[in-house]
C-alpha cells in the first residue's frame, strides 16, 4: 500500500525502509504490535484473545508464537 501511494516499487521502499532503522518493514510491524501487545497486558483487564485481535493477529496460536518468540 504504502509503495502504491508513493509509486515507487515495493523493492525499493523495503531497501530504504531497512536502510534507516536497521530492520525489515515486517519485523519492525511486528515488534511494535508485540509491544503494543505487552502494554495492554500490563495495563488492562482485556482478554488475552481480544489483545491478540486489536494487535493485528487474527488467530491466538499466532500470536502467541509470535509474543513467545519475541518476549520468551
Amino acid at each position: 500500500m504504502i509503495a502504491e501511494t508513493f509509486h515507487i516499487s515495493l523493492y525499493h521502499i523495503s531497501r530504504c525502509f531497512k536502510k534507516e532503522t536497521g530492520e525489515g518493514m515486517a519485523e519492525y510491524i511486528i515488534g511494535y504490535r508485540i509491544e503494543k501487545a505487552k502494554k495492554l497486558l500490563k495495563t488492562t483487564d482485556i482478554p488475552i484473545n481480544k489483545i491478540a485481535t486489536e494487535t493485528g493477529f487474527g488467530v491466538i496460536s499466532s500470536f502467541n508464537r509470535t509474543f513467545k518468540k519475541y518476549v520468551g
